[in-house]
């Protein structure tokens, strides 16, 4: 509905707001932590011929972001922001794929209220394109949905299964994708049933789409261990559960607060605002469950009401999914499909109103949870002004760099939040093993055969605590030097 070059206008406009709101990690790409780091430095050895197709230390992730990294292995180190550039483009090519799908039912209007949960984000869906973790299974997610509808639409059997080994792909290339498959079968039967002609191949297709279901459920909760069968044993998990998710994560998913990085210090919208912020919260997950009622009214298209179904059942298995393996505030990452999915959930509500009723319900929460997303960048922003931080700067990294070189150090130890980064900024001219999680066991083998061995440390890390090894080092003889670059501390001990 509405014109090409509406929709094309406004789908710019949506791309555009997507980019700004992530320009505080785009600026202070220089920050860039070990998870990401991790990406760089395998696409490095990619391009150096070592074919290891799981992302390192990670057996569940095949390694798609390093694989598109590749080409530009020998300047990454250079520009860290090079790392952050694959889940962007992956981001932005979800919400165009998104646009394509909803714009077959909806004005322009209304598909930019349905994609506002993927622009104005949480930190729950804001992470992946920090940490270049997930970004890219979701993306393949929404492009199987994608060409499902066109199976759909078309009646073309081998699109059809196209679109869903290429919806199956997003949890080869992350098993964290698994989650919402039974959302995907909820997606496929419900388009199967609408566009096949004839009542033998309707019932084919529900029953194979049953006994896939059925399938992933028994799959799931054979997975489990701990007498999966049990309901006492549902009744418990639910139990250890329940008060994380309503008390820390929902709420920090959903944009009623957050929590800043590295710390578990709590950001709270103006007092003013609670009583609002609550009502906009709360309307908005009334409009993520509403395609429960809705796929009953005959007057939408069956296609929306299907999407709108598969949105909503993405968001209630992310929730279980979160009561299975959640253990502190950062299972909120179980949550980030309410959010990435939340586009197809509100399409029903937006095809029944109007964007001029639905917009302004749907707008409200963005600016509550974009403010709080907003905050979740922490030492990145200062209110509306985005800062680059120290620690974005390289010019210390490049003297410490120096400095080591000088000393003929050529592999050190430091803390898994400071390894991978500064081996990639380095550019592995010196390359830093953990000294706790290991994911690339090489750097470490290097790091053990360094003669004097280097340990680094950084200043306001709160597990940086270089005293115990220098006073242990001095009474032992062993300390062959001391040294400190900025905020960088570095020992060389025998």
């Amino acid at each position: 509905m509405g014109s090409a070059s509406s929709h094309r206008r406004w789908a710019i406009i949506a791309l555009v707001l997507a980019v700004l709101f992530r320009l505080p990690a785009l600026i202070n790409a220089g920050d860039v932590n070990s998870d990401a780091a991790v990406v760089g430095l395998q696409a490095r050895h990619f391009a150096q011929g070592e074919w290891v197709w799981n992302l390192w230390g990670a057996q569940y992730q095949f390694a798609i972001e390093a694989l598109m990294l590749a080409p530009f292995a020998s300047v990454v180190g250079k520009w860290p922001v090079l790392v952050l550039m694959p889940p962007m483009v992956g981001m932005l090519l979800m919400i165009a794929l998104v646009w394509r799908v909803l714009s077959r039912w909806m004005p322009p209007l209304a598909v930019f209220t349905c994609v506002l949960p993927l622009i104005f984000a949480t930190h729950a869906i804001a992470s992946p394109m920090v940490y270049v973790m997930r970004q890219m299974m979701v993306t393949c997610s929404v492009a199987g949905v994608a060409l499902l509808h066109v199976a759909a639409k078309r009646q073309s059997a081998w699109l059809f299964f196209f679109g869903a080994v290429v919806f199956g792909t997003g949890a080869q290339i992350d098993a964290f994708g698994l989650i919402v498959y039974p959302a995907g079968a909820v997606l496929g039967a419900g388009l199967a049933w609408s566009a096949a002609r004839g009542a033998w191949k309707r019932t084919l297709l529900w029953s194979f789409a049953s006994l896939a279901g059925l399938a992933l459920v028994f799959s799931q909760r054979r997975s489990l261990g701990n007498d999966p069968y049990s309901w006492e044993f549902y009744k418990w998990l639910w139990g250890e559960r329940k008060g994380l998710l309503a008390n820390t994560c929902l709420p920090f998913a959903l944009g009623l607060k957050a929590y800043l990085p590295g710390t578990s210090a709590e950001w709270l919208h103006p007092a003013p605002m609670k009583p609002l912020v609550w009502f906009a919260v709360g309307l908005f997950v009334l409009l993520l469950l509403a395609p429960l009622g809705l796929f009953f009214v005959k007057r939408l298209d069956r296609h929306v009401r299907v999407l709108g179904l598969f949105g909503t059942v993405a968001a209630l298995t992310a929730v279980w999914a979160f009561v299975l393996r959640a253990e502190d505030m950062w299972g909120v990452r179980y949550l980030a499909p309410v959010l990435w999915f939340a586009p197809f959930a509100l399409a029903p509500t937006l095809a029944l109103l109007g964007p001029r009723i639905a917009l302004p319900m749907v707008g409200l929460w963005a600016l509550v949870a974009g403010m709080a997303g907003w905050a979740t960048w922490g030492s990145y922003v200062d209110g509306p002004k985005i800062v680059l931080t120290p620690h974005a700067r390289l010019d210390e990294v490049h003297q410490l760099r120096d400095e080591l070189l000088k000393r003929n150090v050529h592999a050190a130890f430091a803390d898994y939040w400071q390894a991978y980064r500064l081996s990639l900024l380095f550019e592995e001219q010196i390359v830093v093993a953990p000294t706790n999680a290991d994911r690339y066991p090489q750097y470490r083998a290097a790091a053990s055969m360094q003669s004097p061995r280097a340990f680094l440390f950084e200043a306001g890390d709160p597990r940086a605590q270089p005293d115990g090894m220098r006073a242990q080092a001095r009474a032992t003889g062993t300390l062959v030097d001391d040294f400190t670059v900025g905020r960088y501390t570095v020992l060389l001990v025998r």
